[in-house]
């Protein structure tokens, strides 16, 4: 069976967080208003801007990171005695040209007939073996067949299929899993990673380990290490699946080295997170039909592709300007109001005289009208004075502009903290205000918590997604807006992510909350479907 393949971009990417803005103070009478106004708009475009974060990318070399990158990039049709393919070679071909475009030299592409048994060992075991530095890149990217061979007791034995490979005692010519491990043995290159466009079990790879990709050091750290990566196209028995000529697992693959593999937005895809970018896409795709596998083989670092400026970078770029530009505005009203202060404070200065007069007025209007009560109606001159008339029972006081105390608000269990945190005093959990902006896979949704980390929202870096009963704690009485959620928070996210997790066979599920009807529900990793809002303290 057979799947499809991948490429890299231009290198290099700085992340550099932004937002800052001065909240203006002003009074609330005429052209104060204004500067109130001004200011706010100021401060909640700065605010924004400080939470999303943006992305600005500079040139970076690969030698940095890389002293050479070495390919050799295989693709089979042809076969001379296994049914032909029809868009491996096509594939490879365009595998090839964009390995070239991004500085991988040399690249030794090798088609149909000319992808022997021989020929590719001698390039992958011998070539490689000897020419390779310790500070090198290797991809090796084949497509064409995979065949899987069940031991005896139970194992797996993977192999690869050259074009020279007969069915009958193919095991002398497949090239196994284990030949494979021989060869990048021998290599000295740091990083070395190979894409199998082929779906067969029997790899042997290992997953998870290492550190998250958003961590302090990590990209020094990981690129130190040695790391032997791969990634297939599926798993065996799987049918690979193809769209316009190419393969769906090649798709997924260019795409997400143009930067959508990217999960937590720091400007490069390491092997992993394009695994985990591949994997639920094809998976996709293809009806549930095809599950491509990733790991290690060996090592604990990371293959590392340093991409260019994608289509979110440009749109925040965008965004960048856009937000300057109206801060500038705004920073000349506010230099504009400023020349006015010393007025403005004068007037407010002659209001409190004028209402400091108006009430001593009243007062003494007070005083006079219970003094004439008092000598019309003898029968009330015992009664007790009252020395403060209420506020709406003192139409002296109403008529000379006196103003008069209002009752304070309700205190409410959600306290907005105005920098976007919302604090429930109930159980003193801390929560984001807004949530993310568009339904998440689980992967993503945790790659949103990364970055609130980060950025520090709030002034912390120990935020999390939260459990299902935390989030249960959030559910009002009765729905507002359609939502069962408090006012307080952003009305876009009917429904939400948890960290706590089901095991419903082989899938991994988590829980969520619909705020709509309060309903807990479940869902793969692997799809889209839920907003994420975090959490931070102890859980109530």
């Amino acid at each position: 069976m057979r799947a499809s393949r991948g490429r890299d971009l231009p290198s290099g990417v700085m992340y550099v967080p932004w937002g800052r803005a001065c909240l203006i103070a002003a009074v609330e009478r005429g052209e104060a208003a204004m500067a109130r106004r001004a200011s706010v708009k100021a401060w909640m475009l700065g605010l924004w801007f400080f939470l999303a974060g943006t992305l600005v990318t500079v040139p970076c070399p690969a030698q940095e990171m890389y002293q050479r990158s070495w390919a050799v990039v295989i693709g089979i049709d042809r076969y001379q005695h296994w049914p032909h393919l029809q868009a491996a070679v096509a594939d490879a071909k365009a595998v090839a040209q964009r390995l070239k475009e991004m500085g991988f030299e040399p690249v030794t592409y090798l088609a149909d007939g000319e992808a022997t048994r021989d020929r590719i060992l001698t390039e992958i075991g011998t070539r490689l073996s000897r020419d390779t530095g310790p500070n090198d890149r290797v991809l090796i990217y084949f497509a064409g067949h995979g065949y899987t061979e069940e031991l005896p007791n139970g194992d797996q034995v993977g192999y690869l299929i050259p074009a020279d490979c007969p069915q009958s005692n193919f095991f002398t010519y497949a090239i196994s899993m284990q030949q494979i491990r021989e060869t990048f043995s021998r290599m000295r290159a740091k990083h070395i990673y190979y894409v199998i466009d082929a779906c067969f079990s029997g790899y042997g790879f290992t997953r998870g380990g290492g550190m998250a990709p958003g961590a302090r050091g990590y990209l020094q750290v990981v690129t130190e290490k040695r790391a032997v990566q791969m990634i297939t196209a599926g798993r065996k028995g799987d049918m690979a699946h193809e769209e316009k000529g190419h393969g769906i697992f090649t798709l997924y693959l260019l795409r997400g080295l143009k930067g959508e593999a990217d999960l937590n937005s720091d400007g490069l895809v390491t092997a992993s997170e394009l695994g985990a970018y591949v994997q639920p896409n094809v998976y996709q795709a293809s009806g549930q039909r095809q599950l491509p596998q990733y790991g290690r083989l060996e090592g604990e670092g990371e293959v590392v592709f340093l991409v260019g400026e994608g289509p979110r970078q440009k749109q925040a770029r965008e965004r960048l300007r856009e937000i300057e530009k109206e801060l500038s505005q705004l920073d000349e009203q506010r230099r504009a109001l400023e020349g006015k202060k010393e007025l403005l404070l004068t007037d407010i200065m002659k209001l409190d005289v004028e209402i400091r007069q108006n009430r001593e007025r009243a007062q003494a209007l007070q005083k006079e009208l219970e003094g004439t009560k008092a000598s019309l109606e003898p029968s009330r001159a015992q009664a007790p004075v009252q020395t403060r008339p209420s506020a709406q029972g003192n139409p002296l006081e109403q008529a000379a502009g006196v103003p008069q105390p209002q009752p304070a608000p309700a205190s409410s269990r959600f306290r907005d903290l105005g920098d976007g945190t919302v604090l429930d005093s109930r159980t003193g959990l801390l929560w984001e205000k807004a949530g993310s902006e568009r339904p998440l896979r689980f992967a993503e949704a945790q790659a949103h918590v990364e970055r609130l980390n980060q950025q520090r929202l709030g002034g912390y870096s120990d935020w999390r997604v939260p459990q299902i009963q935390e989030l249960k704690t959030l559910l009002t009485d009765e729905p507002s807006e359609g939502l069962r959620l408090d006012p307080s928070f952003d009305r876009r996210v009917p429904a939400c992510w948890s960290s706590t997790q089901y095991a419903v066979g082989a899938q991994k599920h988590h829980a969520g909350l619909d705020f709509r009807d309060g309903t807990v529900l479940t869902r793969s990793e692997l799809t889209e479907g839920y907003y994420v809002k975090a959490v931070r303290g102890k859980t109530p």
